[in-house]
């Protein structure tokens, strides 16, 4: 009911990462929501003098997981959540003092927010703020509330919902309302409506979220205030997309990228398939077949060996959806000619199978973001 008190349940985790978790658990106690109305679980398999201390004077719940599946890690945790409201805390981030009662008020206050997401600053490992992720210049606006069940309808003669035609029009707004972990929240109809779609998810657990609360009937709460710190670091996945080009020289770390660019093309296409079929230019179905033609281009022989993972008809429906979406933005011939730049180049060069070919072309293509 609208008002009533609720529980939230913050669920951190902590994979193999000691460094900055300590620094995560402070921000919990520094959280300006009374104790009573949320708990914490903290999922990790390791021991840190530091970082237990901080959860043993708390009370907090802490479960032992050593499971690297990223979701199946993060499921530890849920299983323990008795909240109402579930957001999650990755243990290189940190919230805003007043992240979580930002969220017991929008949650109170509407009844069937299924979905909560906030802007977040960017920040390096020393906790300097580089940039707000998503700044809205220029406009008043600073939370929308708007029904899932009117952004999942089709935009005619489009191919794609309409959530996604508006993130086109409005990047500023719409354009990271399902990045980062750290600053979603998600009611527990959500968690509960889609805990078997949870589990094969191993990355991009962010994405998997928005769009289970999107299928689900409710509304979606989208504030552009920044309430998290979101650290990148070299040890953070979005730190190999500003470090490809020295990683194109590093079999090891290539060998990390290609497991992690197979992942999420499966998390995208798992996405793209319980999406309405009327989108069919969804940003994941596009984003599964750009995540494949990258792979195609990284200078390793694994690659050369694989098969091919893309149809003639994906390829086709790459190109097209590729060019629709950029001419929604307006951005005209210049970017059809981008679209098919990303779809030739990693084909052309997987099948010349030249390894200093590939090389260049994934340095070069690194920096035009062509599995973007």
């Amino acid at each position: 009911m609208k008002g009533e008190q609720k529980l939230i349940s913050v669920i951190v985790t902590a994979y193999n990462r000691k460094q900055y978790l300590p620094y995560a658990l402070r921000s919990l106690e520094a959280q300006t929501l009374p104790r009573d109305r949320f708990e914490v679980i903290v999922v990790k398999n390791f021991e840190d003098p530091a970082s237990d201390e901080i959860i043993r004077r708390n009370g907090w719940k802490f479960v032992y997981s050593d499971e690297s599946h990223q979701s199946r890690f993060l499921l530890a945790g849920l299983e323990e959540a008795r909240g109402d409201v579930v957001t999650f805390l990755d243990d290189d981030d940190m919230y805003c003092r007043e992240r979580l009662e930002e969220i017991y008020k929008a949650f109170t206050k509407y009844s069937n927010i299924v979905y909560f997401h906030n802007n977040f600053w960017i920040v390096d490992q020393n906790d300097n703020k580089i940039r707000p992720d998503s700044p809205l210049r220029n406009s008043q606006e600073t939370d929308l509330i708007i029904s899932t069940s009117k952004l999942r309808q089709p935009v005619a003669n489009v191919g794609l919902c309409r959530w996604e035609y508006l993130a086109l029009l409005r990047q500023d707004v719409w354009g990271n309302v399902a990045k980062n972990s750290s600053s979603i929240a998600v009611s527990r109809l959500v968690i509960d409506s889609f805990k078997p779609q949870i589990g094969p998810v191993n990355l991009g657990i962010d994405d998997a979220f928005f769009v289970y609360s999107l299928l689900t009937d409710g509304y979606l709460y989208i504030t552009l205030r920044p309430l998290t710190h979101y650290r990148v670091h070299w040890e953070s996945f979005d730190y190999r997309i500003s470090s490809q080009r020295s990683k194109a020289f590093n079999p090891s770390a290539l060998l990390q990228e290609a497991r992690e660019t197979l992942r999420l093309a499966s998390t995208y296409n798992k996405l793209a398939k319980i999406l309405p079929t009327e989108c069919e230019c969804n940003t994941y179905k596009v984003g599964s077949t750009g995540e494949l033609l990258h792979l195609y281009i990284m200078p390793l022989t694994e690659v050369n060996r694989l098969e091919p993972m893309i149809s003639l008809s994906e390829m086709i429906s790459f190109m097209k959806c590729s060019s629709l979406r950029s001419h929604i933005q307006g951005k005209g011939f210049r970017y059809y000619a981008y679209a098919m730049l990303r779809l030739a180049l990693p084909v052309l060069l997987h099948a010349m199978g030249s390894a200093h070919l590939k090389r260049l072309a994934y340095i070069t293509a690194s920096s035009l973001n062509v599995s973007g």
